[in-house]
């Protein structure tokens, strides 16, 4: 069992309590909206009814993850189905969550260059399949990239980083495999340094959410994280030979300062882990 609970200093029974009703909120909306379905035929708010539930199953996973990482992977996969349904593009961060490559793999590479937020699920869908070992559209998307200051300097997912710099992680990821051997190449540090970035990010995000201990300490409509980091994370752990370097990445910063944020990366392993 887990304990980032504690690391977070929330408390492991209150995180049950709301993952069990988050879970059970959910499930019933689901019950609920197939009897009207069948009762009244479609309806004009369904999708918005049915995004409403699929956000119930990613807050239960949230909190799940915290205290059994492995029991967050199915919500994860619940809720990506929801939005994959709908046809909204969430769905790419959530199946990554949810561990699922089949439906990650199954289907063609998305044209979403005009949009840095549609582009960004695309790059995370299509980083996770590289580090798979999926021949996949990465390489054309990161081209893509190169030539367009515009949309990478643009702020995607949440919390708000610009794309770049996840662009900077992921390049980072790949450029370090040349630089084997040389633990000073630039190109094996890369990696690194954008990642302590994105962290930075997420540990601001988490800060905040924190100062406003009322709602922190009675764990009232405050999350500790977003499903796009995780996503990154395991887009980059789920690669075998990345796990030890990862893990000494985590010893460096929690020597240097401990990010509060560090928690992720061992969520993201604790995940693949339980996932086998």
């Amino acid at each position: 069992m887990s304990d980032l609970s504690s690391l977070l200093g929330l408390s492991g029974a209150a995180l049950q309590r709301l993952g069990d009703a988050y879970e059970r909120y959910a499930a019933a909306s689901g019950i609920a909206l197939r009897q009207e379905q069948e009762m009244k035929g479609q309806d004009a708010m369904e999708t918005e009814k049915e995004l409403h539930m699929g956000s119930c199953y990613v807050i239960a996973a949230i909190y799940r993850s915290l205290l059994d990482p492995g029991a967050s992977i199915p919500l994860f996969g619940i809720a990506a189905g929801v939005y994959r349904r709908r046809g909204n593009s969430f769905w790419k961060p959530l199946a990554i969550c949810g561990l699922n490559r089949e439906w990650l793999f199954g289907q063609e590479a998305g044209r979403v260059e005009a949009s840095p937020q549609e582009f960004f699920y695309e790059l995370l869908r299509q980083y996770y399949l590289f580090n798979c070992g999926d021949e996949n559209a990465l390489g054309r998307m990161l081209e893509h990239a190169a030539t367009s200051p515009a949309l990478i300097a643009q702020s995607v997912g949440n919390p708000p980083v610009r794309l770049q710099e996840y662009i900077a992680f992921i390049r980072g990821d790949i450029d370090k495999v040349y630089y084997k051997g040389n633990a000073a190449g630039d190109g094996n540090r890369a990696w690194a340094a954008a990642l302590r970035l994105l962290l930075q990010r997420t540990a601001e995000q988490l800060q905040l959410a924190q100062s406003n201990r009322f709602q922190w300490t009675n764990e009232i409509g405050l999350l500790p994280f977003e499903p796009d980091i995780l996503a990154t994370l395991l887009g980059f752990c789920i690669r075998i030979r990345n796990r030890g370097e990862i893990r000494a990445f985590v010893e460096e910063e929690e020597a240097r300062h401990d990010s509060p944020a560090l928690f992720l990366v061992r969520l993201a392993l604790e995940m693949i882990a339980a996932s086998h």
